[in-house]
């Protein structure tokens, strides 16, 4: 379920110049946030899609960018963790009025679920072949709740509050606006997903240059809850990615496959594809990708398993390299590769130990899509709590108020009598992290 909300510490939305200063060299400013100050619990992915800045006066020779970073309840003695960056832009001639610096970024940034705390810094940087100044003075409002952090000039290297250089006014006008996603799939939207949380590590250490790769993921709808009745519509993907290189592309390829898989594989089974991204160039950095589909994928309502590939291509005459991440732990089921060591047929990627340059195994790829359930016979909306680190589950329906009576199977034999529950929204405390079978009969 995804809802909007704007991150900030500001109070009203009129920026002011305040006695901040400025110099040529790079600057950093920034705000802290606590997502659970804003309803955004560990649960919860929050994905950031644009940010805001108060500018009281730029003189056209600056770039600006956002900077993403997960911290502590230590911070600033504590080191901030990179999560990623977006929004770089050259900043207008300000010399009147503060204006706010609208920026939406091109590919979001998410927040993975199990963060508590971010920081949210944005950095200026000189525009080299510009002969304009490169002094940009950062607004702030009258008033604020929390502190501003800067850094930079040439001798500040660590974040220091604004409190701490006499500047108490200077109150930053820093922002960020996303949409929570519950990982929980709630009502008609649903995650394919064999990874739990959003733990991702490096687990591969190897690309292929100038060439074509292909990852994915299968998945069998009816394990999700998407019945052979149902259509589902995939707005979007989620992949996790451990390195990149210039002219590295990704795009999402979804196929009908069947039980022969993957013999039985083909590319005319394509059902369709996504926009191609290409990667930022941005060494070893582990780090989701969330991609937005200009164009839903739609997966007829007779298909019962689909691959879920994402193809590593190129952009230029360059090495394109990319590593895919994955998580410690997934629910068993395989990884699939095919392309520069193996051909174009699809082989499990444990077998990828048989080739020199690529060894190592549990790959456990973080693919990943998102989508919407049209029910075509079902009016019966399910909800499923997922906590992460719990066992305990909670289900319910939506529209209650037209259900007469309702069983659950929880495809939990070891549990006993527990199995099965004929209340409206029940709890299930399974007995180990596994997939979740469910069965519901409801009667209106």
């Amino acid at each position: 379920m995804l809802s909007q909300i704007t991150l900030t510490h500001n109070i009203g939305t009129t920026p002011i110049q305040t006695d901040m200063f400025s110099c040529e060299d790079d600057e950093y400013w920034a705000r802290t946030f606590k997502l659970s100050d804003f309803g955004i619990t560990t649960n919860d992915k929050f994905i950031i899609k644009s940010g805001q800045v108060g500018i009281s006066k730029s003189f056209n020779g600056a770039f600006v960018r956002f900077n993403i970073y997960s911290i502590d309840s230590n911070f600033p003695e504590s080191n901030p963790t990179y999560i990623n960056s977006a929004g770089y832009q050259l900043l207008p001639l300000i010399d009147g009025s503060p204006q706010i610096i609208q920026i939406d970024f091109n590919t979001p940034v998410v927040i993975p679920a199990g963060v508590e705390r971010i920081l949210v810094e944005v950095r200026k940087s000189e525009d080299f072949y510009n002969p304009n100044s490169a002094e940009v003075f950062i607004a702030g409002t009258e008033e604020d709740n929390d502190f501003s952090w800067y850094k930079g000039c040439g001798g500040l290297y660590i974040h220091t509050s604004t409190n701490d250089l006499n500047v108490p006014n200077a109150n930053f006008y820093i922002n960020v606006i996303g949409e929570i996603f519950n990982t929980s799939n709630s009502g008609s939207t649903t995650t394919l997903t064999h990874n739990f949380c959003d733990d991702i590590v490096q687990t591969m250490h190897h690309s292929c240059y100038s060439s074509y790769t292909y990852f994915g993921r299968d998945f069998y709808l009816e394990d999700f809850g998407i019945s052979t009745d149902e259509e589902f519509v995939i707005n979007s993907g989620q992949v996790g990615i451990s390195y990149s290189s210039w002219g590295a592309t990704v795009q999402f390829n979804v196929y009908k496959i069947d039980d022969n898989f993957p013999d039985s594989f083909s590319e005319t089974d394509l059902i369709g594809s996504s926009q191609e991204y290409q990667f930022p160039y941005m060494g070893e950095l582990v780090r989701i990708l969330d991609i937005d589909f200009e164009t839903p994928i739609m997966i007829p309502a007779d298909v019962t398993r689909i691959l879920v590939e994402v193809k590593k291509g190129l952009s230029g005459d360059v090495s394109g390299l990319a590593h895919f991440a994955g998580t410690t732990q997934d629910d068993g089921a395989l990884s699939w590769y095919r392309g520069c060591v193996d051909g174009p047929n699809y082989i499990n990627t444990d077998d990828l130990t048989l080739y020199p340059l690529w060894p190592g195994e549990n790959y456990n790829l973080y693919i990943n899509v998102t989508g919407d359930v049209n029910h075509i016979a079902n009016n019966f909306g399910m909800n499923i709590s997922n906590i992460c680190s719990e066992f305990l589950k909670e289900f319910s329906v939506e529209n209650k108020s037209d259900i007469a009576s309702i069983v659950w199977d929880f495809g939990d034999p070891a549990s006993g009598a527990d199995n099965t529950s004929t209340d409206l929204s029940p709890f299930h405390d399974f007995l180990s992290r596994r997939n979740i079978y469910y069965y519901c009969n409801s009667y209106s």
